[in-house]
């Protein structure tokens, strides 16, 4: 019986069942092979939000006819099932469409029908059959791409009454993007509440987002794109009022055309709107910042986990980035911190300006998930830094100062900072890093004098402060296209002296990672001989200390990175594992 299973675990192999395989499956009771069949239809179809964007690929009826063919018990009771027909996936053959929905639709009580359209290709007016009493009542989820005809029946299809739909998305298939060139001029699918009581997820891409504010009084999910949203700032806060229920909002450059925002100083138009239940809110727009922080300002979110805030910096070029007197701040609003409850809950914070990158990301060092997410795009604008200004210049500064007014101190234990350390001066540095007194672990990567950061570590004498004295890790790494921090005596020297006095002061490292650009391999080998012992003695755990080769081309031999300076120490293992750092 075991081998006979098997069959089922790849579906270009279930053709290949036998008679003796079919029979032994056969003796399982009816439900249990009613539950395999239904397992088998899931797995040939992998969920994908936006669904076969190229239109390739083998299709699951075919497999699903394999199935059915092997034998006539098989057949009839697939056939016969309701339910292993409701999840329905249409490419370009009406014939699948008619054979599935009547099969689905014969017993309700089986299960409710979810439609899944594939191709723009397929002809619509075979589509008239979902106007079918029976089968408008049966629809509880409808996904199709957003293509102007497409959007001409759906929208019919929507004015009719959907009793029992709860999920409507329309995704950009690949032919969209010509047919939507400007945004402004996407239609609207015209949805009531009247016509859809129970949707509770509504997704749309390239459509007008709907301006009905009792449609959105069930949603628990909401996310629209790529679409102009032309309402008053206060039908805004009208419509998300009603979303008491929602748990996730994404809103993606649909916000451009919001009119009558509030100036700043202007105060609050309402009390806050609490939204207790969301977890998840994305938000990404060009030109201003001024609807960020206006909409965030009237939200209460106790719940949100993770909190995604990006510019479309399309018109924002480096030197104006440059003079804003905040950055990542803009974003948010006031006393954030008292308003998003999840930012107390950030130990590792990453902070990039670096190339086309200008972002902020905070999250927990035992997830990959971030919890906050602020950040300027400047890719819409085909805008590449040249290599010799690796940085955002003043930009730089004031995203460091955002970092330490938004994330709370109390907890925060891992840095990473990937910047131009030419463009911070010490006051920069020691305000942040001072800032931390939990400080743990500590990353820097990019370019510029990092040393630095090592003087600032350094304690001038026994009775001046020492910051970060928990300090336990930190990681020097190389940058990208050659970018990277060069090796020197004057830095070994420095980091020599930093280490000793924090040691003296009874601070003692754990980890100290090094990859740092030499000029030839002879200039690493005379350095790692003259300071890798030294280092060694002053690092209770482990050294690592990598060469990268300078050149004005990768040799692309794999033979210049080189890693030297393993601990002694056979408690080397356990060590790293108390050492609170994100890897």
């Amino acid at each position: 019986m075991a081998s006979s299973l098997r069959h089922f675990q790849d579906p270009h192999s279930i053709g290949t069942i036998g008679h003796n395989d079919a029979a032994a499956i056969n003796r399982l009771p009816t439900e249990l092979l009613v539950d395999i069949f239904d397992h088998v239809y899931s797995s040939l179809i992998p969920y994908q939000h936006y669904l076969d964007f190229f239109d390739d690929g083998p299709k699951p009826q075919v497999y699903w006819i394999w199935v059915t063919s092997t034998c006539r018990y098989w057949r009839d009771l697939i056939c016969g099932t309701p339910k292993l027909w409701c999840d329905i996936h249409v490419y370009r053959r009406p014939d699948w469409l008619k054979l599935c929905l009547p099969r689905a639709a014969t017993q309700p009580s089986a299960g409710l029908v979810k439609l899944h359209f594939h191709c723009p290709d397929f002809p619509l007016f075979e589509l008239n059959i979902l106007f079918h009493r029976q089968y408008a009542t049966s629809l509880q989820s409808i996904t199709f791409g957003a293509h102007p005809v497409w959007t001409t029946f759906f929208r019919k299809l929507l004015s009719t009454t959907l009793p029992n739909l709860t999920t409507l998305d329309a995704y950009p298939h690949l032919t969209s993007f010509s047919a939507f060139l400007d945004i402004n001029t996407t239609p609207d699918l015209a949805l009531s509440a009247d016509n859809a009581p129970r949707l509770d997820v509504l997704r749309l891409s390239l459509l007008g987002p709907p301006t009905s504010v009792d449609l959105f009084s069930r949603l628990r999910i909401l996310e629209l794109s790529e679409a102009s949203w032309r309402i008053p700032f206060n039908t805004l806060l009208d419509i998300l009022a009603a979303c008491s229920s929602l748990e996730r909002l994404r809103l993606d450059r649909v916000l451009a055309d919001v009119t009558d925002i509030p100036r700043p100083g202007e105060g609050l138009r309402r009390p806050v709107i609490t939204l207790p239940r969301l977890h998840t809110l994305v938000v990404t727009s060009p030109h201003t910042f001024r609807t960020y922080t206006q909409v965030l300002s009237h939200l209460g979110l106790p719940a949100v986990t993770v909190l995604r805030i990006a510019s479309i910096s399309e018109g924002v070029v480096e030197n104006g980035l440059s003079l804003l007197p905040e950055t990542f701040s803009a974003l948010l609003p006031p006393s954030s911190a008292s308003r998003i409850r999840s930012l107390a809950t950030i130990d590792t914070v990453e902070y990039i300006a670096y190339r086309d990158i200008y972002s902020l990301f905070g999250r927990t060092r035992f997830s990959s998930r971030n919890i906050l997410q602020l950040s300027f795009d400047r890719s819409e604008a085909n805008e590449h830094i040249p290599r010799d200004e690796p940085g955002w210049q003043g930009a730089t500064k004031t995203g460091l100062r955002d970092l330490v007014r938004l994330v709370p101190a109390n907890n925060l234990s891992n840095i990473q900072l990937h910047v131009d350390f030419t463009a911070l001066d010490r006051g920069d540095l020691e305000v942040a890093i001072r800032t931390f007194p939990r400080l743990a672990s500590l990353s820097l990567t990019g370019t510029g004098d990092v040393g630095r950061v090592w003087k600032i570590l350094t304690p001038t004498d026994e009775e001046a402060e020492m910051l970060c004295p928990g300090l336990a890790a930190v990681t020097i790494s190389d940058g990208v296209d050659g970018d990277g921090f060069y090796a020197s005596e004057e830095f070994f020297d420095v980091l020599l002296r930093s280490l000793e006095a924090r040691l003296a002061r009874g601070a003692r490292l754990r980890l100290l990672q090094l990859c740092l650009h030499h000029w030839t391999e002879d200039e690493y080998d005379t350095l790692q001989g003259k300071y890798l012992a030294r280092l060694k003695k002053l690092v209770v755990g482990r050294v690592e200390y990598e060469h990268v080769e300078s050149s004005d081309e990768d040799s692309g031999d794999g033979e210049s990175n080189e890693r030297m300076g393993e601990s002694d120490d056979e408690d080397d293992e356990e060590d790293e594992d108390e050492v609170d750092e994100d890897d």
